[in-house]
């Protein structure tokens, strides 16, 4: 369901994903890390209450942190740096692209954070 460069929104199988949600053709979405499945902490909230009225679990494989009080904290702090890192953030990635590149590996981008240091060959 990846959409690379795109709105979250406008991706034809996540919007299929949300219909299939309101029809409820499963109860269970299954996903790798969740900056997969939404870009913004905004379209996360938005998917968690589409998903809870229609008692849908979300399941991140890669950051399952059950389903305590903690675990809704790193939920919501997963879903506030899916949004840093499309933004361009912490991890040296160009967001311009919509790209995880590492530093150095976009040679369109002209943001500091994604030149190669002088010092780096």
């Amino acid at each position: 369901m990846s959409g690379r460069g795109s709105k979250t929104l406008s991706r034809q199988n996540y919007r299929r994903m949300l219909k299939d949600t309101d029809m409820g053709h499963f109860d269970t979405i299954l996903i790798h890390k969740y900056d997969r499945v939404a870009r913004s902490l905004d379209e996360h909230v938005s998917l968690d209450k589409k998903r809870n009225d229609k008692g849908v679990e979300l399941i991140a494989v890669a950051q399952d942190f059950g389903n305590s009080t903690e675990a809704k904290i790193m939920r919501t702090l997963m879903w506030s740096l899916s949004e840093l890192r499309r933004a361009g953030g912490e991890d040296g990635s160009c967001g311009q692209s919509g790209d995880a590149a590492p530093c150095g590996t976009l040679k369109s981008c002209s943001r500091p954070m994604c030149r190669k240091p002088s010092t780096m060959r």
